[in-house]
């Protein structure tokens, strides 16, 4: 089913909480039709660039599985200020060993993306 990806907020999904987004939403909505587990913008403390700082992150959805796996929907990479975040947050997440599953507005459209996203995190389990 193909949906018009506008800029909103607090979108409610088949069932849970409020998200931030309908493409939030939709990954929500994925991941329960295929039995994963996850929280929803979990505070996550890390490890900064500099050992001697702790840096913290709220990925948009952590799984519960054998390793840290994080998904972010990056529904605005088209804005600077976001992109710069949004490359920090993965950098941050490759230095401290976390498993990171991207998810952008066009890969909604197609048919078959939540066998690419189980695909990922099958990939990621590895």
């Amino acid at each position: 089913m193909t949906r018009p990806y506008a800029p909103a907020t607090d979108y409610k999904p088949d069932w849970g909480p409020l998200y931030r987004s309908r493409g939030e939403a939709d990954v929500a909505d994925a991941l329960s039709r295929l039995g994963i587990n996850y929280v929803y913008e979990p505070r996550l403390e890390l490890s900064g660039f500099d050992p001697s700082h702790v840096e913290y992150a709220r990925p948009d959805f952590m799984l519960s599985i054998n390793r840290p796996v994080v998904i972010e929907y990056a529904g605005m990479l088209d804005q600077p200020d976001y992109h710069a975040r949004h490359q920090a947050k993965a950098d941050l997440y490759a230095a401290n060993g976390i498993d990171l599953i991207e998810i952008k507005p066009d890969d909604l459209l197609d048919p078959d993306w939540e066998r690419s996203l189980l695909e990922q995190i099958i990939q990621s389990c590895m």
